[in-house]
Protein backbone atom coordinates (compact mmCIF):
# COMPACT_ATOMS: atom_id res chain seq x y z
CA UNK A 1 0.00 0.00 0.00
CA UNK A 2 1.48 3.33 -1.04
CA UNK A 3 -0.59 5.50 1.31
CA UNK A 4 1.16 6.85 4.37
CA UNK A 5 0.15 7.63 7.94
CA UNK A 6 0.65 11.21 9.12
CA UNK A 7 3.67 10.06 11.15
CA UNK A 8 5.26 8.38 8.14
CA UNK A 9 4.65 11.51 6.07
CA UNK A 10 6.17 13.66 8.84
CA UNK A 11 9.24 11.41 9.01
CA UNK A 12 9.71 11.68 5.26
CA UNK A 13 9.22 15.45 5.24
CA UNK A 14 11.41 15.95 8.31
CA UNK A 15 8.69 17.79 10.22
CA UNK A 16 6.24 17.18 13.06
CA UNK A 17 3.06 15.17 12.77
CA UNK A 18 1.14 18.28 13.84
CA UNK A 19 2.45 20.11 10.79
CA UNK A 20 1.23 17.29 8.55
CA UNK A 21 -2.26 17.66 10.05
CA UNK A 22 -2.09 21.43 9.39
CA UNK A 23 -1.07 20.74 5.79
CA UNK A 24 -4.11 18.46 5.44
CA UNK A 25 -6.40 21.16 6.90
CA UNK A 26 -4.96 23.81 4.56
CA UNK A 27 -5.57 21.59 1.54
CA UNK A 28 -1.88 21.04 0.75
CA UNK A 29 -2.50 17.28 0.77
CA UNK A 30 -5.90 17.16 -0.99
CA UNK A 31 -6.13 13.38 -1.28
CA UNK A 32 -5.79 12.75 2.47
CA UNK A 33 -8.67 10.68 3.81
CA UNK A 34 -9.93 8.97 6.97
CA UNK A 35 -9.95 5.22 7.18
CA UNK A 36 -13.49 3.81 7.25
CA UNK A 37 -14.81 3.44 10.78
CA UNK A 38 -12.02 5.44 12.44
CA UNK A 39 -10.46 8.88 12.63
CA UNK A 40 -7.08 7.68 11.38
CA UNK A 41 -5.87 9.52 8.32
CA UNK A 42 -3.92 8.33 5.30
CA UNK A 43 -2.03 10.40 2.76
CA UNK A 44 -1.54 9.16 -0.81
CA UNK A 45 2.10 8.89 -1.86
CA UNK A 46 1.35 11.00 -4.95
CA UNK A 47 0.12 13.89 -2.76
CA UNK A 48 3.27 13.80 -0.65
CA UNK A 49 5.50 13.69 -3.73
CA UNK A 50 3.58 16.61 -5.27
CA UNK A 51 3.98 18.65 -2.07
CA UNK A 52 7.71 18.00 -2.04
CA UNK A 53 8.00 18.99 -5.70
CA UNK A 54 6.03 22.22 -5.19
CA UNK A 55 8.30 23.19 -2.31
CA UNK A 56 11.57 22.04 -3.84
CA UNK A 57 14.39 24.51 -3.39
CA UNK A 58 16.57 24.87 -6.46
CA UNK A 59 20.20 23.86 -6.17
CA UNK A 60 22.95 26.37 -5.49
CA UNK A 61 24.05 28.31 -8.54
CA UNK A 62 27.42 29.89 -9.14
CA UNK A 63 27.16 33.60 -8.16
CA UNK A 64 28.59 34.58 -11.55
CA UNK A 65 25.52 33.07 -13.22
CA UNK A 66 23.05 35.19 -11.25
CA UNK A 67 21.29 37.84 -13.23
CA UNK A 68 21.10 41.36 -11.92
CA UNK A 69 17.68 41.90 -10.38
CA UNK A 70 15.68 45.07 -10.07
CA UNK A 71 15.85 44.82 -6.28
CA UNK A 72 19.65 44.70 -6.20
CA UNK A 73 19.79 47.59 -8.67
CA UNK A 74 17.56 49.68 -6.40
CA UNK A 75 19.60 48.71 -3.35
CA UNK A 76 22.86 49.73 -5.05
CA UNK A 77 21.37 53.03 -6.19
CA UNK A 78 20.15 53.77 -2.67
CA UNK A 79 23.69 53.43 -1.30
CA UNK A 80 22.73 50.75 1.22
CA UNK A 81 25.32 48.46 2.72
CA UNK A 82 23.57 45.43 1.20
CA UNK A 83 23.67 47.09 -2.21
CA UNK A 84 27.36 47.90 -1.86
CA UNK A 85 28.14 44.34 -0.75
CA UNK A 86 26.15 42.95 -3.66
CA UNK A 87 28.10 45.13 -6.09
CA UNK A 88 31.41 43.97 -4.62
CA UNK A 89 30.39 40.32 -4.89
CA UNK A 90 29.45 40.80 -8.55
CA UNK A 91 32.74 42.57 -9.21
CA UNK A 92 31.29 45.83 -10.46
CA UNK A 93 32.17 48.01 -7.45
CA UNK A 94 33.68 51.39 -8.19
Amino acid sequence: MSDLSPQQAADELGCSRALVYRLIERGELPGAYELPGSKRKRIPRADLDALKERNRVSAYQDPTSYELTLASTRARESGSFAGELSAIERGDAA
